[in-house]
């Protein structure tokens, strides 16, 4: 059985259902990480928190980085040296390469002479050219990409190609089995940031132009833990208002991951209308729970619902994203459909049997 690092510049829940699936193989799984968020647990797994060295704390003080998303937090050298060489580990593998933790991590892993495969959430084949360098030179020392995107049809061969690696589904999927019957108004859900780019008031605009003819409701869910976050969710509960939608429109945020298993179940519809997503782990997780999902047609999870118009949009089209909620709104049947095909895609797509077997393959 082999050991598996994982090492994050920012502790990210969707990390937790691979260490599940590899630890369920008989496999051990350690995340080392240098920031957590606010309501992502670390509970029931093995994470080690690494404090900054002095070269990243100097830096952070004169470029005043701080938060959640530090780029420069890292422990020094000689530090992580010794840490990882207690831990020893078969596989390393190493969230981007942008984070000085990330090159820090990689150039030890480097000098120790490990395994070491670089995890990001570009395409398959990357369109970036820098991107594609990059893989490519890293590729000519031996190490390989995986992403979590998958690609819509087989992408073409190159050089800079990663290996896709699907999001595991969460533990506690199988509950969906009792997922929530129609009763009443359609429950919609969306769990994103407070960030401009994630579509909240886009959203708001469309359901606007839907709320004449159809009864919902919409319930917003994130973290609120700076002024800014709060000051968004302030915007949202306006622009609700000024446009009918208040008595429809509620918030749950700052749940803790443990909890949300509970939240997508207790919903019908799960839509998130952002730009440029990289690869949102929330609509997967609200396909394994039984919802229906709604996303835009260029995130980096796309690939993880079935093809066809009735799951996208277009994000910077309101009336494209009320095109889409038209139909699960007016009909039940056409939304249990919804979520039935959902579901369905997503199993076969990202079942633990496929992603152990390409972990596998990276030994």
């Amino acid at each position: 059985m082999a050991k598996f690092l994982f090492c994050l510049p920012r502790f990210h829940t969707n990390a937790v259902p691979w260490v599940r699936i590899l630890k369920n193989a008989g496999h051990s799984a350690v995340i080392h990480v240098v920031t957590e968020g606010a309501s992502e647990s670390t509970k029931d797994i093995e994470v080690l928190r690494l404090p900054p060295g002095r070269l990243s704390a100097f830096f952070k003080r004169r470029l005043k980085e701080s938060g959640q998303n530090d780029p420069y937090a890292a422990p020094g050298f000689s530090n992580y040296w010794s840490i990882l060489s207690r831990e020893n580990p078969d596989v390393v593998l190493i969230r981007g390469v942008t984070r000085w933790f990330s090159r820090t991590a990689l150039i030890v892993c480097l000098l120790q002479r490990r395994k070491v495969v670089i995890y990001d959430q570009e395409d398959p084949v990357p369109s970036a050219l820098s991107t594609w360098i990059r893989r490519a030179a890293l590729r000519v020392i031996g190490i390989s990409h995986v992403t979590a995107r998958l690609p819509q049809k087989p992408p073409p061969k190159s050089f800079a190609k990663a290996q896709s690696l699907p999001f595991g589904a969460p533990e506690d999927w199988k509950s969906s089995s009792g997922r929530r019957k129609w009763v009443g108004a359609p429950k919609i859900l969306m769990v994103a940031k407070y960030r401009n780019r994630k579509g909240h008031h886009a959203l708001l605009l469309a359901l606007a132009k839907l709320a004449s003819e159809y009864k919902f409701s919409l319930t917003f869910c994130g973290e609120e833990v700076s002024s800014e976050d709060t000051l968004f969710v302030k915007s949202i509960s306006e622009h609700a208002k000024l446009l009918g939608l208040s008595n429809r429109v509620s918030f749950q945020n700052n749940l803790p991951h443990s909890d949300m298993g509970a939240l997508y179940r207790a919903h019908d519809l799960f839509i998130l209308p952002s730009l440029n997503e990289p690869a949102g782990v929330s609509p997967c997780e609200a396909a394994w729970h039984g919802c229906a999902v709604l996303v835009s047609r260029d995130t980096g999870t796309r690939g993880y619902f079935p093809p066809g118009p009735d799951f996208e949009f277009d994000p910077e089209d309101v009336n494209d994203i009320a095109r889409s909620l038209r139909t699960p709104l007016q009909n039940r049947e056409a939304l249990e459909s919804l979520r039935n095909r959902c579901h369905s895609h997503i199993l076969d797509v990202a079942d633990d049997k496929s992603v152990l077997c390409i972990f596998e393959r990276l030994q």
